[in-house]
């Protein structure tokens, strides 16, 4: 394990802007390891001592990372045990940030199309997120949900930071979960989400690639994507058309404490 961990924090070092802290880098690494599923809730972490001396830094550097990785719930510190990974902050499908309910509360099943990758200078909802950017990558996708309505998602990040995206076709990235992209193509994981539900017309461009009738009334989850330091790094909107299927915002980890 701690072969396999100094190599992820070699590659998030190479890609950590220049002055980034060392112990936001441990941070990061350990992270990427948690979202990648090399480890699991439950499995106990090397001690502090021994991550010190498999990877280039101090003692505190070490301790640092994980009080941190602790203060946010990743990870869970038991005295005269150790450090251990704590239960994840997303449950359920990949795909979503929420699911549909049949009338027994049985999670319905989803299918998820990409049907564009794109470079955008358009400003919208997420400029105010992400900030002023010289484009955007915009990832457009339907969810057709049990086969009975499909809804549709928008995904957008900076374009300078997450470029490579438009080098991936929508049949690669269909059926992925694109906070796993984000994870093990770019080495960024999220660890916080915010989300925000309403109801208003659906745009044209929505209500024509669905079929529905203009301005229909859509549910609309605007969803904010957070990494460390509370940094911003994804926003994306989602439009339901009108369904008697109940929604579950699926539980979410207390706001973490920034760095």
């Amino acid at each position: 394990m701690l072969e396999r961990m100094a190599g992820t924090y070699e590659q998030v070092h190479a890609r950590a802007p220049r002055g980034t802290p060392k112990y936001l880098n441990v941070c990061q690494a350990i992270a990427l390891e948690i979202s990648t599923g090399r480890l699991a809730p439950g499995d106990r972490l090397p001690s502090e001592l021994e991550f010190a001396n498999a990877l280039p830094i101090s003692l505190g550097t070490v301790q640092k990372a994980l009080g941190k990785l602790a203060e946010r719930g990743v990870l869970v510190r038991r005295h005269g045990h150790g450090t251990f990974v704590a239960e994840p902050h997303f449950r359920g499908p990949a795909l979503w940030h929420m699911r549909m309910l049949d009338e027994h509360g049985e999670v319905l099943p989803v299918n998820m199309r990409v049907h564009e990758v794109t470079r955008t200078a358009q400003r919208g909802a997420w400029t105010r997120f992400l900030g002023e950017q010289p484009f955007y990558v915009r990832i457009r996708r339907t969810i057709e949900v049990n086969r009975e309505f499909t809804a549709f998602g928008e995904f957008v990040v900076p374009g300078p930071r997450f470029a490579q995206f438009l080098g991936r076709s929508p049949e690669q990235l269909s059926g992925r979960a694109l906070r796993g992209e984000l994870a093990e193509r770019f080495g960024v994981s999220v660890l916080r989400v915010r989300e925000l539900i309403g109801c208003e017309p659906a745009p044209e461009y929505v209500w024509r690639h669905l079929g529905l009738a203009p301005d229909t009334q859509m549910l609309v989850c605007e969803i904010f994507g957070y990494g460390f330091r509370d940094e911003p790094v994804y926003y994306q909107r989602n439009h339901i058309p009108p369904t008697s299927r109940r929604l579950e915002v699926l539980e979410r980890h207390p706001s973490p404490v920034n760095p």
